[in-house]
């Protein structure tokens, strides 16, 4: 990983959310609905929503609202990575991360978050065009 993830923002569509109450959010973690706030999306079979931009803690009022870069629209963004994951691989919701993931060739249902631009490891941000994020189907 470089010292500063990649990140190219400038069309990005952005919103702000409140975290759910006794939930932190990492810089760079996936999130997801419940209810209408947001908690981390940490499985496959979640329905992310885009990357937390900053550090978020539900039960603090000066950090219950964050910056999410939603998925989908473009940009490069850094995302949290649970374990290595190689540039170019794609990227799913994983435990205190994201992880690695193979699309195509069956018929499970999985959120994919975007695709790599850099190398990261376990605790590392890392840049993920995340214009390419969204369900996909793996074996």
């Amino acid at each position: 990983m470089a010292t500063t993830p990649l990140e190219a923002t400038d069309k990005t569509l952005f919103r702000s959310f409140e975290v759910a109450a006794s939930n932190t959010i990492a810089r760079g973690m996936p999130v997801k609905f419940s209810g209408t706030k947001i908690v981390k999306s940490e499985t496959t079979t979640d329905q992310p929503i885009g990357i937390a931009m900053e550090a978020g803690d539900g039960d603090n009022a000066k950090i219950r609202n964050i910056r999410v870069a939603m998925l989908g629209s473009p940009g490069i963004v850094p995302l949290l990575c649970s374990g290595v994951i190689n540039p170019g691989a794609y990227a799913t919701p994983g435990t205190n991360g994201a992880a690695s993931i193979t699309p195509g060739g069956g018929s499970t249902l999985k959120g994919c978050l975007g695709q790599m631009m850099e190398a990261g490891a376990a605790g590392e941000l890392s840049g993920c065009n995340i214009g390419l994020g969204g369900p996909v189907y793996t074996a």
